[in-house]
């Protein structure tokens, strides 16, 4: 492979891979809008909402927020492999593969605390600790 084609080759995962990233950071602020949404909801009419309303608004915003966490994990996943393939494609040997590290699991720990500690804070508005 010639340096144009390498060169060509690079540019063009780099760019995929920026598409990538700026998907990723719109479902970040779109998971983000859900917490903030949850909560503010949480804090104004929680007390006030029936049980069902209670159940329905909790189980979309658990069924949303978690496709969104699903779709940033996927989003930095897909960069990760294409970034790998680019470092194969320049170094010319295999080199380890970008599965599931450690960065990952963190940062699927910390969307999915995002999404507890809202529905915990729904739970402490409807019941109030009574001293």
């Amino acid at each position: 492979m010639t340096e144009v084609e390498l060169y060509e080759v690079t540019a063009s995962h780099l760019e995929v891979v920026a598409a990538f990233m700026s998907n990723y950071a719109t479902h970040v602020s779109i998971y983000l809008s859900l917490i903030f949404g949850y909560c503010v909801v949480a804090y104004t009419a929680g007390r006030n909402l029936t049980r069902f309303q209670v159940i329905v608004v909790s189980l979309m915003f658990l069924v949303t927020a978690e496709l969104q966490a699903l779709f940033m994990v996927l989003w930095v996943t897909s960069a990760q492999e294409l970034l790998h393939e680019l470092a194969k494609v320049n170094s010319g040997f295999d080199t380890e593969s970008g599965d599931f590290d450690g960065r990952q699991i963190v940062g699927i720990a910390l969307w999915q605390a995002g999404i507890v500690a809202s529905l915990a804070f729904m739970w402490s508005v409807r019941h109030p600790k009574t001293d």
